[in-house]
């Protein structure tokens, strides 16, 4: 998404870093106050570990099932937005005329 935005090097760099930076210390705290609160779920990681991993699936699961719904009610016909158009992926001509060519030309 950035390189379609046309974000700087820079930028993305920036907040790239300081969501990784932000997403393991918050990650991190979160499991240790977790830890200080509820001193029993040592005992039980694995149910705490499958409860994170199914809310995590949940979006996935409920997208899956809204796309077949629209199909189903729009018909194959009518549904065809949802499968993306092939991209041109050949460069085009003024992608590839060096900044000296377009004074040449004329």
């Amino acid at each position: 998404m950035a390189g379609v935005g046309r974000m700087d090097l820079r930028t993305f760099a920036t907040f790239n870093v300081l969501g990784a930076l932000l997403w393991s210390v918050g990650v991190t705290m979160l499991g240790f106050a977790l830890g200080k609160t509820i001193p029993s779920v040592r005992d039980h990681l694995v149910i705490v570990e499958a409860i994170i991993i199914f809310l995590s699936v949940i979006p996935v699961g409920v997208e899956v099932v809204r796309s077949r719904r629209e199909r189903q009610t729009k018909g194959p016909v009518e549904a065809r937005h949802l499968v993306p158009e092939p991209v041109d992926e050949r460069p085009h001509q003024r992608d590839l005329e060096q900044p000296g060519d377009q004074a040449a030309s004329r």
